[in-house]
């Protein structure tokens, strides 16, 4: 209720004063002399720090400072700390002054406004005559000079105290406040940094362990591709040695076919014999007078027919037995064979595997060593060397095989026609002998009559010599033709055998051929991985240049935020200082007023017994004057 009535009556004032007239309010704190030629008011709740001269002041907060006008009000709630020059002064209830009050005319007024000079500064005239010397002591200049300059001191000490606790609290909340919004922003600033600090460690742990995975990774890797180089190692080996029992075999066969010459050079030798034989049956006429030197000629010949024979059963045994040895070798390279060619698939499904780890090696970027870029890159160059040298040396094989071949067939046409000539040449020698045989009996009919007895004895004993010879003949003409039969036998076996080879070595040709499609698909693999490595490496390298990347922006990020931070701590740690320099500034503007206050109330004391001895002084100038 007190405060709206005091606004009451100041808006009650004010309307009343500013009726018809333009005033000029100072609302605040307002330090400095104030000169206006319109009427000044000083609003309830405000400070004015200085000297105020305008026609026209109404003081409804507080003045320190003189106040020169010609109406000059101090309403209630009101104060001015200093001295009043006016021609009109009015102090209502509940305002105060505390200085002196001068009465001057409107013409010095008006004097002292249109020059802004302070009637303090200005000498006051002389005394007025008659003052007895007791009087003349109260206004004593240099007296009065530090009077007045002792409250103008204690005016501003009391207007910047009034300042000072008015303004202090706010001040001290406000920067309370500040320092506690900027200490919840730091600490949330260090939140998050200390937030993005663990985001960046959680980052760099999982780069870590996604490195080792890949390191684990990559040593797997080169770990199963030194698997498949020891299987191709192995494989390389057993292929070796497969050439060597290829190369034996080969050698078993060249062996086979000289024997085969040897038995061809006995067949043209006994062709050559059975040619003999039917020129010697051709010429029996003439040849029974020789048949003495004939038949041990003859006999020789059987025993070397004989012996060669003896000689062709133990080359046919002895071909019997390689061709078994052959055939129990030949067992063996296909057992070989198939475990090649299981060794082959394992191979493949090694390496259909290590397709698959290698696709999937392709989603996983990883950090892979030029080195071993480099020896992988060696033992690919080594396996591409071999394949190579694999390739020539199986066309040179296949070369071979087509020439040997060729040469068998070649063989096997000429012995069988080498055999339909002696077929036709014993069926020419059977006719021979027939007609011999035809023509002896002949003669023997006819020559019955006209020779003796012993002649005919002597010729029945050549004939019966003659007809053994011829069923010797004829013998050794079966023998041999038995011979031709199992010699065509063999040439048939022989045959079968080079037609099982020829089989043997299409399908050798055939693997050739599959080998060398496996060979170029390996190639295309092998190009394939080359590319994939050479992308896995460029993507290892993009990715490390990333990562790099990555850690050096977090590390700079790092290092600005610690920057902020140690910015940030300095602030605070400023801002504590200043808030301390300020509580010691405060605490000593706290002293300095106990001071002043003391000084005031020292001053205040002499006041009072100045006042008390002007009294008792004016009291006994009365008393001597009630006297006289």
């Amino acid at each position: 209720m007190a405060a709206t009535n005091k606004a009451k009556t100041m808006r009650n004032l004010l309307s009343r004063f500013k009726r018809g007239q333009a005033w000029k309010e100072y609302v605040g704190y307002h330090v400095g002399n104030i000169h206006e030629n319109q009427p000044i008011a000083i609003p309830a709740g405000s400070t004015v720090v200085g000297n105020v001269s305008a026609p026209q002041i109404m003081v409804l907060g507080l003045l320190s400072g003189s106040a020169i006008g010609h109406d000059v009000v101090v309403s209630s709630g009101g104060a001015i700390w200093g001295d009043v020059f006016a021609t009109h002064f009015q102090l209502e209830a509940g305002g105060k002054v505390r200085g002196w009050f001068y009465s001057i005319t409107a013409s010095e007024l008006d004097e002292q406004l249109a020059a802004a000079l302070h009637p303090i500064f200005q000498d006051n005239g002389d005394a007025p005559e008659g003052l007895k010397p007791e009087h003349q002591k109260i206004l004593d200049r240099e007296q009065f000079t530090l009077l007045k300059q002792l409250q103008s001191e204690t005016a501003v000490a009391l207007a910047a105290r009034t300042e000072i606790e008015a303004s202090f609290d706010q001040r001290l909340s406000e920067m309370a406040g500040e320092a506690t919004n900027q200490l919840a922003l730091l600490r949330e600033e260090l939140k998050n940094i200390k937030i993005q600090l663990d985001e960046a460690e959680l980052k760099a742990e999982e780069t870590g362990e996604s490195l080792e995975h890949r390191n684990t990774q990559f040593n797997r890797q080169t770990e199963e591709l030194l698997n498949t180089q020891e299987l191709l190692t192995q494989t390389t080996t057993a292929l070796e040695k497969l050439q060597v029992t290829y190369s034996q075999q080969e050698e078993k066969l060249s062996e086979l076919h000289s024997a085969k010459a040897g038995a061809d050079t006995h067949l043209e030798e006994a062709l050559s014999q059975v040619d003999t034989l039917t020129g010697r049956v051709h010429n029996i006429e003439t040849a029974l007078q020789a048949s003495l030197v004939h038949t041990s000629d003859q006999e020789d010949a059987l025993l070397r027919w004989q012996e060669l024979a003896e000689l062709n059963e133990q080359k046919v045994e002895e071909l019997e037995k390689e061709l078994e040895i052959a055939v129990h070798k030949n067992q063996e390279s296909n057992a070989l064979l198939s475990i090649v060619r299981e060794q082959r698939q394992q191979l493949e499904d090694e390496w259909t595997e290590a397709q698959k780890q290698i696709a999937t090696l392709e989603q996983q970027v990883e950090a892979i060593d030029t080195d071993q870029a480099l020896k992988n890159e060696e033992t690919l160059h080594s396996l591409e060397s071999q394949h190579q040298e694999l390739k020539n040396s199986l066309a040179l094989k296949e070369n071979e095989f087509a020439e040997q071949i060729a040469q068998l067939t070649k063989l096997v046409k000429s012995k069988e026609e080498e055999v339909t000539d002696a077929r036709l040449h014993y069926k020419k020698l059977h006719i021979r002998w027939k007609k011999a045989r035809k023509e002896l009996e002949t003669i023997k009919n006819s020559s019955a009559p006209q020779i003796s007895s012993e002649e005919l004895d002597e010729l029945n004993l050549k004939i019966k010599q003659a007809e053994e010879k011829a069923e010797q003949y004829q013998e050794q003409i079966h023998w041999n033709q038995a011979s031709l039969e199992t010699a065509q036998a063999e040439f048939i076996q022989i045959r079968q055998i080079l037609q099982e080879k020829e089989q043997h070595i299409h399908l050798l040709q055939q693997e050739n051929q599959e080998k060398q499609e496996q060979f170029v698909r390996q190639n295309h693999e092998i190009d394939v991985l080359k590319q994939t490595i050479r992308e896995q490496d460029e993507q290892t390298k993009l990715v490390l240049e990333e990562l790099k990347d990555k850690n050096r922006l977090q590390r700079t990020q790092l290092e600005a935020n610690e920057k902020e931070l140690n910015h940030y701590l300095g602030e605070t740690a400023h801002q504590g200082t200043r808030l301390a320099e300020i509580q010691a500034t405060l605490v000593d503007r706290d002293i300095e007023l106990q001071e002043t206050k003391q000084l005031v109330a020292k001053q205040q004391q002499f006041i009072k017994q100045m006042q008390q001895a002007t009294k008792k002084r004016i009291q006994e100038l009365q008393e001597q004057l009630a006297a006289r």
